[in-house]
């Protein structure tokens, strides 16, 4: 057996805060690897996807899924208060423990 029919699905995450891919619309890519000769998808399990959050634009009240909500974070926590960080996180444990890892390492304006 080979050894990568043991290996579990690799996913490689870019986020950008410019625009990697001027012609195309979505500020979220999906890609696969071909081999250039055969052009077979031998690693079926690898994933390239990439966040272009300059393309990224909605509001806090507009956000509709998961996916949308760590576009936002990684776009706005920045410039962001401590009550629009709280509306983002919810119930999100994931997203909380991030939250309070950013307060520790770069803080965030009070209001």
């Amino acid at each position: 057996m080979a050894v990568y029919a043991k290996l579990r699905g690799v996913i490689f995450l870019a986020i950008t805060d410019f625009i990697l891919f001027p012609d195309k619309k979505d500020w979220r890519s999906d890609h696969r690897l071909l081999d250039t000769k055969t052009y077979e998808n031998d690693l079926q399990d690898f994933y390239f996807i990439f966040l272009e959050l300059e393309k990224f634009n909605k509001e806090l009240d507009q956000l509709e899924n998961l996916q949308e909500k760590w576009a936002y974070f990684f776009k706005h926590a920045h410039e962001s208060t401590l009550e629009e960080m709280e509306n983002l996180i919810g119930h999100d444990f994931i997203i909380k423990k991030l939250f309070m890892l950013w307060i520790k390492l770069v803080g965030l304006k009070k209001s």
